[in-house]
């Protein structure tokens, strides 16, 4: 009879532990581009209900990049768009993409950026540097859950 190995694991080695995806559950929701105040806003329109402000794109960050604004909420509004008609808005989760933080969808709990998913790898959106990616995750799983009773303010980006 062998018996298993209990060496411990040495001190150099490292676990990452992964945090589980975040499952949206949304129905009939649409997304698009548009202006609250003036600011590119990406907003959701829940089926019988309102357009409501989600995501107020503010930040000049990445305009040296080529991503204004605008040009951030058309993308991002279209990217939920395209994620949600390919039914492929199930999960929210954070990841690296190009060595830049981001949120993404994944197809599963423990997915990982673009696991599953047909287009864009997944991408939502790229983070600023000092973002917490985490925290930034639960801000916008809080919104779009929420505004199905429009509890939550927009996140801001």
């Amino acid at each position: 009879m062998e018996i298993a190995s209990l060496e411990p694991i040495p001190p150099t080695s490292s676990i990452e532990v992964k945090e589980p995806a975040k499952e949206l559950k949304l129905e009939k929701v649409s997304f698009s581009c548009g202006k609250d105040d003036n600011i590119p806003t990406t907003f959701g329109k829940i089926e019988g209900k309102e357009e409501l402000p989600m995501i107020l794109w503010s930040s000049d960050f990445f305009t040296e990049a080529g991503y204004d604004p605008q040009t951030r909420c058309q993308q991002v509004s279209a990217r939920l768009e395209t994620y949600k008609k390919n039914d492929e808005l199930s999960y929210l989760t954070t990841g690296e993409i190009n060595g830049q933080s981001v949120v993404c969808v994944t197809s599963k709990e423990q997915g990982n950026c673009g696991e599953g998913i047909s287009v864009h790898d997944g991408l939502l959106f790229t983070l600023k540097p000092n973002e917490n990616p985490q925290e930034r995750l639960e801000q916008l799983f809080a919104v779009l859950q929420s505004k199905e009773q429009s509890q939550q303010k927009s996140l801001k980006e």
